[in-house]
């Protein structure tokens, strides 16, 4: 049996300068091999990617999109698992993956007591209220991201799943990224580029089902090794708007 994948889990990205008198930001994107700017009025160097500005604003590098999220969130404490990280204050606490590429914040209705990261996830806990952060994106590979390490080779099999609630159904993609995302107003953003899709399918859930599993033979190709293809997918509610979910990568080697 071929070996499938490799794993390395790292921590996330890491803002790797603050200058011009705290005015702009540099990360490293592992993914594209760029530097992606942030400018600001009173940028700081934090941990876990953040750098926060004058008027308390929380901005995180993600590298699955190359692209930098903001909350207005002032973080006073912080903690860090593998993949993502969760920060909390007196009166508010965001959580942060990278495998969903979601920055999300709350207000609490009283302090935190207790915070803890959950590989991507997280649990904030007040005096009366506990607040969990799902990190799982809808979309998600077995074999992650680029960043990770984490890489299929031709001649496996690729495995996927697609979280869909039951009445929903979804046309699943699979093609070369864009150069970069494309909004498309209502349904979010788009990074597929859908003049090279290569596997397109129709999909709905079994029933008593809340996913969609996937095992996809990847051909014994050379032409395969060294490339990378992005997954995403168009999700129809039986009710409500059409939304796209947020991208998964697949690399081969």
């Amino acid at each position: 049996m071929p070996l499938a994948c490799a794993i390395v889990l790292p921590a996330p990205s890491v803002v790797v300068t603050v200058m011009s008198r705290n005015a702009l930001a540099n990360a490293a994107s592992l993914r594209t091999g760029t530097f992606v700017p942030l400018t600001g009025t009173g940028l700081q160097r934090q941990q876990f990617s953040a750098a926060d500005d004058a008027n308390g604003t929380t901005h995180v590098f993600d590298e699955r999109t190359a692209r930098w999220l903001s909350t207005p969130t002032l973080p006073m404490r912080s903690f860090q698992d593998h993949t993502g990280f969760v920060m909390a204050s007196a009166t508010s606490a965001a959580g942060y993956s990278a495998h969903a590429s979601r920055l999300e914040a709350i207000a609490l209705p009283e302090p935190a007591l207790a915070v803890q990261a959950l590989d991507g996830g997280a649990i904030v806990r007040t005096q009366n209220h506990l607040f969990a952060f799902a990190g799982t994106p809808e979309d998600l590979s077995l074999h992650g991201w680029p960043a990770e390490g984490v890489a299929c080779v031709p001649g496996s099999t690729w495995r996927h799943q697609l979280r869909l609630a039951p009445g929903h159904v979804a046309i699943h993609a699979v093609g070369p990224r864009t150069s970069g995302p494309v909004e498309l107003a209502p349904f979010g953003t788009l990074w597929l580029d859908l003049q090279q899709i290569a596997l397109q399918q129709f999909v709905v859930a079994a029933p008593g089902e809340e996913r969609v599993e996937f095992a996809t033979p990847i051909p014994d190709l050379a032409v395969l090794r060294g490339t990378e293809w992005t997954v995403q997918a168009l999700v129809l509610p039986p009710i409500g708007t059409a939304y796209l979910t947020a991208p998964s990568s697949l690399m081969l080697f």
